[in-house]
């Protein structure tokens, strides 16, 4: 037994070493995996955007798109990813480290022209370059005996609005631009303007005793309301205006909005608001209105489409158009229920005002006790009643047995008894 236990506990000294040493060994640095992935930095000027950072596999082939904002170009990009030309928008890197890859961007400078047609020339330069916003500004210099009639755009260029101050015009930039200085001989000026809802032709300059045509072009729902100036006196049902030039002077036209007729019309069964008059692109209110127990049946006419469910509707002026409405009887269910000891007419549709009949059929032995439900006040003399139709009702009836039967069967039974006891 001291042999074993002393072998027991070698075994447990022996183990506790073990135990100890390998506590004692050197730690092992922890494993760190290779690299698998590159960050592709991206940044942007001012100007436009750039595609934004990305993290991708290695070898990994993506797309950088810069996009320019609305009069900006690219000027270059930038970065440790690779070298890149400004005419591509877009570009291609292949992952292959960390890297950051940047656009920059420039305003465009626009080409502005300005070209002299026969009678005068230009002062300033006649091409200018010039970035968006920026002012732009040519003077024009008549030649002996003209003068400056106006600037005119070219065909197929697109210029902003035009200011012009006797021979200078000014604009602010916005695009390309090519206007021409148009030269005539001294002429008389007729200075043109227009209110709000239309436009007219554009200042004039003419040569004096010449006949000159003015056209006012009213916008959609607009009409002429007035003619002015000292160019002559002319009705507004008159366009385009015609008039023998002998001086500088003016013309002016007014506009006013179309008025448009809304006509209404209502069938049997209710009524409709009357006729109205609205301004080109201003609303209106039509409401039906039925009579009781009618209900509208359906809208009709040149002026929309309605559900028969709206109203009232609202009718935006476009032109002269009618609307209809019809109305129709309000249905009712007339709701019907028998307790037990017979039947009763069934369920039933009715319209307004119409007359409704309800029978009871008691079963035999069986008579009605009384009428009840909520379609009005019912007596239970006879086995049918008549009403007419408001509203949606239910009509019950509840019977019971009739008396003079048990009364018969006893008095048979009492006679039988006398004769028993007679005999």
């Amino acid at each position: 037994m001291i042999f074993q236990t002393k072998r027991y506990s070698s075994f447990v000294n022996a183990l506790f070493l073990l135990i100890l040493f390998s506590c004692s060994k050197d730690v092992v640095e922890p494993f760190t995996a290779p690299i698998s992935k590159f960050t592709i930095a991206t940044s942007s000027g001012a100007g436009g955007l750039i595609s934004p950072s990305q993290s991708v596999e290695i070898g990994q082939a993506i797309k950088i798109t810069a996009t320019a904002n609305e009069h900006f170009q690219l000027k270059e990009w930038t970065g440790d990813c690779g070298t890149f030309d400004k005419d591509d928008l877009e570009i291609t890197i292949t992952a292959s480290k960390n890297c950051a890859v940047g656009v920059e961007f420039e305003k465009i400078k626009y080409t502005i022209t300005a070209t002299p047609e026969k009678g005068g020339g230009i002062v300033s330069d006649g091409e200018l370059q010039r970035e968006h916003g920026q002012i732009a500004t040519f003077t024009a210099e008549p030649d002996q005996g003209y003068q400056l009639s106006g600037w005119t755009v070219v065909e197929g260029s697109d210029c902003p609005d035009l200011t012009e101050v006797k021979n200078k015009v000014t604009f602010t930039v916005d695009g390309n631009c090519s206007l021409a200085a148009v030269f005539s001989k001294a002429s008389r000026t007729i200075t043109t303007s227009s209110g709000i809802g239309g436009m007219i032709s554009l200042v004039q300059r003419v040569e004096d005793g010449s006949t000159l045509t003015i056209t006012a072009t009213p916008d959609t729902g607009y009409q002429i309301q007035s003619w002015g100036g000292t160019c002559g006196t002319f009705d507004k049902s008159t366009n385009p205006a015609s008039f023998t030039v002998t001086e500088d002077c003016s013309i002016s036209v007014s506009f006013e909005k179309v008025s448009y007729t809304i006509s209404t019309n209502a069938g049997d069964g209710g009524s409709i608001t009357e006729n109205q008059s609205v301004d080109h692109e201003e609303s209106v209110i039509i409401t039906a209105m039925p009579d009781t127990g009618y209900q509208i049946s359906g809208w009709s006419g040149s002026c929309g489409t309605f559900d028969k469910a709206s109203n009232p509707v609202s009718v935006t002026g476009s032109s002269d158009c009618s609307i209809s409405v019809s109305f129709e009887k309000v249905s009712y269910t007339i709701a019907t229920d028998a307790g037990a000891g017979g039947s009763i007419t069934g369920n039933q549709s009715v319209k307004h005002g119409e007359s409704v009949g309800i029978t009871a059929r008691p079963d035999t032995g069986y008579q009605i006790q009384s009428w009840g439900g909520n379609c009005g006040i019912l007596t239970k003399s006879g086995n049918s009643v008549t009403f007419t139709a408001t509203k949606s009702c239910s009509t019950s009836v509840s019977f019971e047995r009739e008396l003079y039967a048990f009364v018969t069967i006893n008095i048979l039974i009492f006679s039988s008894l006398c004769r028993i006891f007679v005999l």
